[in-house]
């Protein structure tokens, strides 16, 4: 009983603080984002790339983890052709570290054929000593 008891307050303590955090889920998360889908969809890696902490991490399905910020520029470099589009569905923004996530829809050619791609992704953000937000930790992975 008393565990039960417990685990109870400790949901409520997370509710509260995710709720107080959702309150902030603000316009840097949703920038960030923004930011990073446009610059997808124009083919700037550098300016993608910049968008990630030096020690960020991707985590692409299937796949290890794509360590730092030169391997995720190369990396991305390979999306050439490809269109992003993103919904955010949501996000939280502490003092230090926030997360969003959301949904996502990749178009492009591939091997000459046509593709669609769908799945829903989430991201940790870091802020930086400026104030900007920048991606700690990516990960995502396909709809099926």
């Amino acid at each position: 009983m008393k565990i039960r008891l417990a685990q109870a307050a400790f949901v409520v303590l997370l509710l509260s603080i995710a709720t107080s955090l959702h309150a902030q889920y603000p316009g840097q998360l949703l920038k960030l984002d923004a930011d990073w889908e446009a610059a997808f969809n124009a083919g700037d890696w550098d300016a993608v790339a910049a968008l990630y902490t030096e020690d960020a991490v991707r985590y692409p399905p299937e796949m290890p983890p794509i360590i730092g910020r030169e391997a995720i520029r190369y990396d991305l470099a390979h999306s050439e052709g490809m269109q992003i589009s993103v919904t955010v569905l949501g996000g939280i923004m502490g003092d230090e570290v926030g997360v969003s996530w959301g949904s996502y829809e990749i178009t492009g050619t591939q091997d000459g054929q046509s593709f669609l791609e769908k799945g829903r992704y989430m991201t940790a953000v870091k802020k930086m000593p400026d104030g900007s937000i920048k991606v700690y930790r990516d990960i995502w992975h396909k709809a099926e």
